[in-house]
């Protein structure tokens, strides 16, 4: 029972967690909604783009160069950086050119981080929405005659699975949600940074926000294999913690390059006051 309220609760940690801080973040922010989706376009169009690369252009040259499915750390360091770049170039790339051809003038800082909730956020309820319904179906198989549910050959395999599934400890089963808190915290920082190379008219911003997450990947796909999960969701909130750090040094950073300027406090025309040639006159000896 226990195991089962720490998988609902992850799941719904995964969904709600980007919810709630989009609630905080668009406070004030009339265009919210709009920069949120626009996080939201550039993600989806990112895995459309690169899913498909991966699987039709990327995975079939690795496995000719012997990295897809070779042996040793060498070969997995390099698999990992190649794989690394290739995320980080779609979904920087991806964040660079909404931000460019469809935000237009909104590129405020706070602008930056909901842009940033909407590329992860969703990237997590989806996820979180995955989750939901993995648990639907372990809870689907143990309740019922698996013999009756998979053919022959799947049912000892789905047992085995099953005892895993339900016998993980209870920290276990929350290392989606805390994974997913440590990607979001990464990618409002990476959206902020990568808006620096239009706030200073400087490519060299995407380039490093490449760098980052393509460093971040790699040693994600590279610990998986080695150092395990823990270390890896280590890692993870590492960069998680690093990109939010970031995003609030680059806070009120380029203003005047592409940044969009507060209004004034008053206009000048809008003070109802009538001066006469007289206080003018005395005002020179003041």
């Amino acid at each position: 029972m226990n195991s089962l309220l720490f998988k609902i609760l992850n799941a719904g940690l995964m969904v709600l967690i980007p919810l709630i801080v989009g609630f905080f973040l668009s406070r004030r922010v009339e265009t919210a909604f709009k920069i949120i989706g626009a996080g939201i376009l550039a993600f989806l169009g990112a895995q459309a783009l690169h899913i498909p690369f991966n699987q039709c252009l990327l995975n079939p040259a690795l496995r000719r160069w012997g990295l897809l499915d070779g042996e040793g750390q060498i070969h997995l360091m390099i698999f990992a950086v190649i794989v690394g770049l290739s995320a980080g170039i779609f979904e920087e790339g991806g964040r660079y050119l909404v931000y460019r051809f469809w935000l237009g003038g909104e590129r405020s800082w706070r602008e930056g981080l909901l842009f940033g909730l909407g590329h992860g956020g969703v990237e997590s309820v989806l996820l979180g929405l995955v989750v939901f319904y993995a648990l639907g179906q372990a809870l689907v198989y143990s309740s019922g005659d698996l013999e009756n549910l998979l053919s022959p050959g799947q049912v000892e395999l789905a047992r085995a699975q099953l005892e895993v599934y339900w016998g993980m400890p209870w920290y276990d089963s929350l290392l989606g949600a805390l994974e997913r808190v440590a990607a979001l915290s990464f990618h409002i920082g990476a959206a902020v940074i990568v808006l620096q190379a239009l706030k200073r008219e400087n490519i060299l911003w995407l380039g490093a926000a490449i760098v980052w997450h393509a460093a971040l990947n790699a040693l994600a796909v590279f610990g998986v294999r080695t150092w395990g999960v823990y270390k890896v969701e280590g890692i993870l909130l590492a960069f998680g913690a690093l990109s939010w750090v970031a995003a609030c040094l680059l806070r009120g950073s380029g203003e005047g390059q592409g940044g969009v300027r507060p209004p004034p406090l008053f206009e000048l025309n809008d003070l109802d006051v009538e001066v006469d040639s007289e206080q003018v006159d005395e005002s020179k000896y003041v």
